[in-house]
């Protein structure tokens, strides 16, 4: 099924099932960007007026009956849990994500420029403490690639972030990302556009110290203000 096809049944599906509540639907993640391939979840953010259990049984019931809803992922909430949300994490829900019904608008906080240094500090630290962990405990782990994926991952939403503060762009693709740096940087933006496979865990120890070394700029850029 083509991701038009999915979000029109799913965005009429979520109407009749919710009616007016339904604040907001948008998808984000990789179909969003235009970076999906066979094996991508299909990133769904959705917003009622309140939500309770039964609105959760209601949503799962309407993805279960619908033609790849297991590969369906997200954000599920309501406007007082949204509206309370920590502003740095409003950039990428925001940005990221494309309208299928409704609007955000008066329901997210906006983000500062504080706010987006804060979060890329707070997803550095993260970075960082868990190259380390990882290079002295877990080395051997098989598992550890697929952590080190995601980790390349979030690393990437952290340079978003840090090139809208230097710019006032957002890049979403990241082939386009990469192009914007040079060093450490694109290195790890080009990690996370290796194909799933290509990663050997051979490379596991190198592409630890390569997001050690982005952590660290990250942190020393943002501490700066």
């Amino acid at each position: 099924m083509q991701i038009d096809t999915f979000t029109r049944r799913l965005t009429d599906r979520c109407r009749k099932a919710f009616g007016a509540r339904l604040v907001y639907l948008g998808l984000s993640g990789s179909y969003a960007r235009g970076e999906a391939h066979a094996d991508s979840d299909i990133d769904i953010h959705m917003i009622l007026d309140e939500l309770s259990p039964s609105d959760l049984d209601v949503y799962r019931t309407i993805l279960k009956e619908m033609p790849q809803g297991e590969k369906a992922c997200g954000f599920v909430g309501d406007k007082a849990v949204l509206a309370a949300w920590p502003a740095h994490e409003m950039f990428q829900f925001t940005m990221g994500s494309r309208t299928l019904f409704g609007s955000l608008e008066g329901i997210v906080p906006s983000f500062r420029r504080e706010d987006l240094q804060n979060g890329i500090r707070l997803t550095a630290s993260g970075l960082y403490h868990m190259a380390v962990h990882g290079y002295l405990f877990e080395s051997q782990e098989a598992a550890w690639t697929d952590s080190l994926n995601a980790a390349c991952k979030t690393a990437c939403f952290a340079l978003q972030e840090l090139w809208y503060l230097k710019t006032g762009q957002y890049v979403p693709r990241r082939n386009d990302l990469a192009a914007c740096f040079t060093g450490v940087y694109r290195a790890v933006i080009e990690r996370c556009l290796r194909k799933k496979g290509e990663a050997a865990p051979a490379d596991n120890e190198e592409t630890a110290i390569l997001l050690l070394a982005c952590s660290r700029l990250l942190l020393q850029e943002t501490a700066k203000g």
